[in-house]
């Protein structure tokens, strides 16, 4: 949306006026006794009190000196009452477009028109709101504002997938998406990723879910848009919960608490982060807390007549009292959930309201209420039409990437045209040169023989380097065979512990030759493959000690010498076998986090993390001072890296160390 202040004529006067007369109106309007909101919404035309409260503003804006000063005015209100009350809100916005259609002002017009549209959509009024957007669209498109376009887009697909259309809504959030890519505008770009973040997690795509929500959090973080951020994080955090990462969501829905205590939240903001903290404190069994959360976010969106908000809140408010075994107390919840659910149309919950009244009944004895949302549920699935979420989800992910393709390819097509046009009228000019070339034709030929030797000679020498790296490779495979014969006739568990860790470090050093000599690049190993390889290689050694053991490669492609990657791969091999000895007891379920990319000043920065026991982890490294940890001070040294620990969620090392220059031989 474009910025108001170009409008401005005397912004101090304005702002003034604003204050006083905005004052002077809400005071008006509290003198009114009003309708609940529930019949308010329901009615056909606007209440009394209501025309009476719209009269009283045009009274106030023909005090105003200039219409300019009126729309000012009346935008402010509109944002100021959006919180307090949004059925003022919208008719003062309704008002601000009559007012700007009959100035024939289409910049203003628009302004209001999103106003409206917003509204409709904390109202629950969605096919309004769609109407709406469908203008801004057509009017944008005239005025050729792909800005106002993209924003339209994202927001109906919001609306859309509120009323269950998810194909629908996924096509509106890529024809958003597409306009920002052409904009170059990083902001929509990002705010467009969270949109498909939210819709992937309910289509149950959780990872990719979060994926994407990386992303954006990856852009707000180079624009350092702490407002957006927290946005990420509580996207990252709600598709955490799907994946049953439990920890993990709480570690962003943290991040996201604490962004917002110096952040200026709307209380819409403020009731759905409010809600996403009950969600991860409600997985992770701390039930009391849960609870609190969610009554807040409900009394905000009860103080906002917000359905949406009220119906999601009221429902997780039966589900705590639900997991507690007070069915008593869920039951009025869940019954003034499902209320707003079929009042409004939200179909996105309205099985799951219906399912839950049904347990809820049973549990409490009444097994002909049970019976009937039990009869009703069923005959909810058979009339609504079965959305193919995976096909959906399917699509929304190959979808952006094909048509980026597709782009790409069209690019490229224009190119080669344009090329070809080139190669044409250069051809004249080859004519031309072609006494000239052939005279350079007999030196060609013998410079290529001489290349063809030289080639020639390069291949033996990559075959000899081959060939020395595949019998490394095989001699420590032969020592690795030789501990594990060894071990066998071990019956001390320190010292069988002691040769299958030696034999672990001899494996890392014989995979980092079979990579050589597997590879294009007979100098340097590719560092992401390397880990995934040794990483799944020593998890398995392990067995069934460390099969709920998870491993997370989180970096891109990097390339490494062989004298680098040795001492890396050994200090992986002790840290990754240290994590399952030690932060997993009892066969837990856990993760492993390895990453390696470059830092601050020109260094490489290696992070090697579990989520495991950090007590464990303390108390191991303080009694550990034999062979494997002096290997990794003196790897680390080697490196002429620093050497950090942190035991906070669970165990992480990081190790800051220069990329080696090699020496002239």
């Amino acid at each position: 949306m474009k910025t108001l202040v170009k409008h401005l004529r005397n912004p101090l006067l304005l702002v003034l006026s604003s204050l006083c007369v905005l004052g002077n109106l809400y005071a008006s309007y509290l003198t009114y006794e009003m309708p609940k909101a529930d019949t308010t919404l329901q009615a056909e035309g606007p209440a009394p009190e209501l025309v009476a409260f719209t009269d009283s503003i045009r009274q106030r804006l023909a005090t105003l000196p200039s219409e300019q000063e009126r729309l000012d005015s009346l935008y402010k209100w509109v944002n100021d009452y959006k919180d307090l009350d949004p059925l003022i809100s919208l008719e003062l916005a309704l008002l601000g477009q009559q007012q700007s259609q009959e100035m024939s002002d289409r910049e203003w017009e628009m302004e209001f028109d999103f106003q409206i549209a917003r509204n409709y959509t904390n109202l629950a009024k969605y096919d309004s709101a769609l109407v709406v957007y469908d203008k801004i669209i057509n009017d944008a498109k005239e005025s050729g504002d792909q800005a106002d376009q993209a924003l339209a887009f994202n927001r109906k697909g919001f609306v859309m997938a509120n009323q269950g259309n998810y194909a629908e809504a996924v096509q509106s959030y890529l024809e958003g998406l597409d306009l920002y890519e052409a904009l170059q505008d990083q902001t929509g770009v990002a705010e467009s990723f969270i949109s498909l973040s939210d819709m992937l997690g309910y289509l149950g795509r959780y990872e990719e879910g979060v994926s994407y929500a990386k992303r954006a959090l990856l852009l707000f973080e180079q624009q350092k848009d702490t407002a957006n951020m927290l946005h990420a994080y509580q996207s990252i955090a709600d598709n955490y919960l799907g994946t049953e990462d439990y920890k993990d969501a709480l570690i962003y829905i943290e991040k996201a608490l604490k962004l917002a205590e110096a952040a200026d939240l709307s209380p819409l903001e403020t009731a759905s982060l409010l809600n996403s903290k009950g969600n991860v404190l409600k997985w992770l069994e701390r039930y009391d807390e849960s609870l609190e959360a969610y009554k807040k976010s409900n009394q905000i969106c009860t103080e906002l007549n917000h359905p949406g908000g009220m119906s999601a809140t009221l429902a997780n408010i039966a589900d705590i009292y639900r997991r507690q075994g007070d069915y008593q107390n869920a039951l009025p919840y869940q019954e003034k959930s499902y209320a707003l659910t079929i009042e409004y149309g939200f179909n996105m919950n309205i099985l799951e309201n219906i399912d839950n009244l049904s347990t809820i009944h049973r549990e409490l004895g009444d097994f002909e209420k049970a019976l009937k949302y039990r009869e009703q549920l069923q005959m909810m699935k058979d009339s609504i039409v079965s959305v193919e979420k995976d096909q959906i989800a399917r699509e929304l992910t190959t979808k952006y990437e094909t048509e980026k393709k597709e782009t790409q390819i069209s690019l490229q097509e224009q190119q080669l045209a344009q090329k070809s046009k080139i190669q044409n009228l250069t051809f004249g000019a080859v004519a031309l040169l072609a006494g000239l070339l052939f005279a350079l034709f007999y030196n060609f030929r013998k410079n290529k023989r001489i290349t063809a030797q030289l080639g020639v000679k390069n291949q033996e020498n990559e075959l000899l380097l081959k060939e020395i790296h595949h019998r490394v490779k095989n001699n420590l495979q032969t020592v690795s065979s030789l501990l594990s014969l060894q071990s066998e006739s071990i019956s001390d568990k320190s010292a069988f512990d002691a040769v299958q860790e030696s034999k672990n470090r001899v494996a890392s050093m014989a995979l980092l030759h079979q990579k050589l000599y597997q590879g294009e690049n007979l100098a340097a190993i590719e560092m992401r493959d390397y880990f995934e390889t040794i990483g799944s290689t020593i998890i398995d050694s392990f067995g069934k000690k460390a099969e709920n053991i998870a491993l997370d490669i989180d970096m891109s492609e990097l390339e490494l010498d062989v004298d680098t990657a040795v001492p890396i791969g050994l200090i992986t091999n002790e840290l990754i076998t240290n994590s399952i000895k030690h932060a997993f007891p009892d066969q837990e379920k856990g993760q492993i986090r390895i990453t390696l990319q470059p830092g601050e000043n020109g260094l490489l920065k290696l992070l090697i993390a579990d989520n495991g026991h950090p007590t464990a982890a303390e108390a191991v490294s303080k009694k550990d001072s034999g062979f494997g940890s002096l290997l990794i001070q003196l790897l680390t040294t080697q490196l002429g890296g620093t050497l950090e620990t942190s035991t906070e969620h669970g165990t992480s090392t990081v190790i800051r160390f220069p990329l080696q220059q090699k020496s002239a031989a």
